[in-house]
């Protein structure tokens, strides 16, 4: 109770910041200062989507369980919200992009924690970059049981890998929750993941733009049955 306070002081704080800068500098018509003002609200609109979540969760009687819940992402909380309008937990939220991220929701919707790993072009890029004669690959292709040329070898490696890193990570989830867990694939790397998964698996590529919407709907509506009173 007392992080969620502390969480919804700060993100609050960024967010009134954020909003107050832009205003300010509007009114004085910094015209010149244009890229700063996008620099502003860049830096502070993820703070602005975390304090949403975060009322959106508080609301629902819903937790972090992470040691320290002012790390958690404002992407992350997003895709909560998303798989949580269609989907009951327990719940495991793969995320590909510049990394691969699972956010890990048990069966009363807590958020428990996440797990975090290269995602798969940083992983080809580390590959490429810190190797003397592995070149830069495209990741879209075939990708085998196991490679003839170095392209195929780092595919499978790369796509393969992370796919069938997944699986085994969803696996241990499992055993400590001691019961089956859903998995929700997501990120814009996620169309070249989803046909190496083995297990069953929900694609929602746009998951992070549905949650964004859910939490502007719920929010939408709060603001309404308050004005009405």
């Amino acid at each position: 109770q007392v992080w969620g306070w502390a969480l919804l002081l700060s993100s609050l704080f960024n967010a009134a910041a954020c909003w107050s800068a832009a205003w300010w500098m509007a009114r004085a018509h910094w015209v010149g200062h244009t890229a700063y003002g996008i620099y502003l609200v860049l830096e502070l609109l993820p703070a602005a989507i975390f304090l949403t979540g975060m009322l959106w969760m508080a609301r629902r009687r819903r937790q972090i369980l992470a040691a320290d819940p002012t790390e958690l992402g404002a992407d992350q909380v997003c895709n909560v919200a998303g798989a949580l309008t269609e989907f009951a937990g327990p719940l495991v939220i793969a995320d590909s992009g510049t990394a691969t991220t699972l956010t890990v929701v048990n069966s009363q919707s807590n958020i428990c924690g996440v797990i975090i790993c290269p995602g798969l072009r940083l992983a080809a890029e580390a590959l490429a970059g810190g190797t003397a004669q592995l070149p830069h690959i495209p990741l879209e292709g075939p990708v085998k049981a196991y490679g003839r040329n170095t392209v195929e070898c780092m595919r499978t490696g790369i796509v393969g890998g992370t796919a069938a890193m997944i699986e085994g990570l969803v696996r241990g989830v499992e055993r400590d929750f001691g019961e089956p867990v859903r998995l929700i694939l997501t990120g814009g790397m996620s169309q070249l993941l989803l046909p190496h998964i083995e297990r069953p698996v929900e694609h929602r590529p746009d998951l992070l733009v549905h949650g964004l919407y859910s939490l502007y709907k719920r929010n939408a509506r709060l603001q309404q049955e308050r004005n009405a009173n």
